[in-house]
């Protein structure tokens, strides 16, 4: 049975997240679970794909829209794949941005800035019009990481 709330948007997120779960976590998720440690990088191209822009204003480097469908799409995506601690602190990072952007001064928000740091830019092409400028949001400040898609 076909989701009515589906459409070609979500659909294009969702798929943009299973590639990056196929190409940039489950290669090497297993080691970095076994290490206990992970690429600081994988939540830069988290942030490029809006995995933690839900809610969040623009001004503070978020998607400045919230869908609960593309929430799910991406947590079921990120589940699939199986690779518990790369996956969790990715959840994690995403309830600690919401909370901060809901319950924090303004003070605080503005000394943070940007829930999206990152360490390096690659652009990429960017598969719905929404994702596209998540990937600008978050290249404003100190740069982001962008998933080839």
């Amino acid at each position: 049975m076909r989701n009515p709330f589906d459409n070609d948007e979500r659909r294009a997120f969702r798929a943009t997240i299973a590639r990056f779960v196929k190409q940039e976590i489950e290669p090497f998720g297993d080691v970095w679970d076994e290490a206990g440690t992970f690429p600081w990088a994988v939540h830069a191209r988290a942030c490029a794909l809006g995995l933690f822009g839900f809610g969040i204003d623009e001004s503070y480097g978020g998607l400045g829209f919230d869908d609960a469908f593309m929430r799910t799409g991406s947590a079921e995506e990120l589940g699939l794949s199986g690779i518990g601690g790369v996956v969790a602190s990715i959840g994690a990072r995403g309830i600690m941005v919401g909370l901060v952007n809901a319950l924090a001064s303004e003070e605080l928000k503005a000394r943070s800035r940007r829930f999206c740091p990152a360490s390096r830019e690659e652009r990429s092409p960017s598969p719905s019009p929404r994702v596209a400028q998540t990937s600008r949001t978050c290249r404003r400040g100190r740069g982001a990481t962008a998933i080839a898609t």
